[in-house]
């Protein structure tokens, strides 16, 4: 497209008032083709001159990135240039989370969470790869709050536990530009080492109460007991 630009140009200078007008035009469409940028719907984007976010220079948003939302959008050609990034929700996933709590024991946990953007420039600026970014950090809170429960009746409170998820990704919201809309546990199982203790340990629990039942009192014949367990 340029080289015909340039082409039509050389003629110009010594063409016809009908070759000059055919070289405007196409100038003119050349331009316009240029110039125009399209934001789709879902997402809002940042014009950008020679590499720096434009700002707004006064009134109540003086200094605050101009958002570009949807629709079209003039820029100027070889200067300014449109980033764009989705800000409807996104999932993300963490599947099979290997976490020791307080008591030992260690499970395999699941977890799913929404986020959306809030702010685009930080969005963008601000952290590498959102998307993974927030995989990453969702992952190294899920651990760190899960090895704080002391076991696994705190485990099985899934709203207390989900709370505290949403509360330890407050700072990645501030910083990172985003809401994060849900993070909750969606499946949790004892690993193979915890789930053959919890068995022998409730085996040992019933055997217990059989003995008892039987008129046999552990704590006064504890060999007995040791022998039928």
């Amino acid at each position: 497209m340029e080289s015909l630009v340039f082409k039509l140009l050389e003629e110009l200078v010594r063409g016809s008032i009908y070759l000059k007008l055919a070289v405007a035009a196409v100038g003119g469409i050349y331009l316009l083709f240029k110039s125009l940028r399209f934001v789709p719907e879902s997402q809002l984007g940042l014009k950008m001159r020679f590499g720096k976010v434009l700002r707004h220079r006064s009134g109540a948003d003086a200094g605050k990135p101009i958002v570009i939302h949807p629709g079209w959008c003039w820029l100027i050609p070889h200067v300014d240039t449109l980033i764009k990034h989705p800000v409807r929700e996104q999932p993300f996933e963490l599947k099979d989370q290997r976490v020791i709590l307080k008591d030992h024991s260690i499970w395999v946990v699941s977890a799913i969470g929404f986020y959306k953007i809030s702010d685009i420039y930080r969005a963008l600026f601000e952290v590498n790869g959102l998307d993974n970014s927030v995989v990453q950090s969702a992952s190294s809170k899920l651990r760190e709050v899960l090895q704080g429960l002391a076991g696994v009746d705190e485990l099985k409170d899934v709203a207390s536990v989900s709370a505290k998820l949403m509360a330890a990704m407050q700072d990645q919201e501030k910083r990172w530009g985003i809401d994060v809309l849900g993070f909750s546990l969606v499946d949790c199982a004892p690993d193979a080492s915890t789930a053959k203790f919890m068995t022998a340990e409730l085996m040992v629990s019933m055997n217990m109460k059989a003995l008892k039942a039987a008129g046999i009192n552990p704590d006064k014949d504890p060999m007995l007991a040791g022998i039928l367990l």
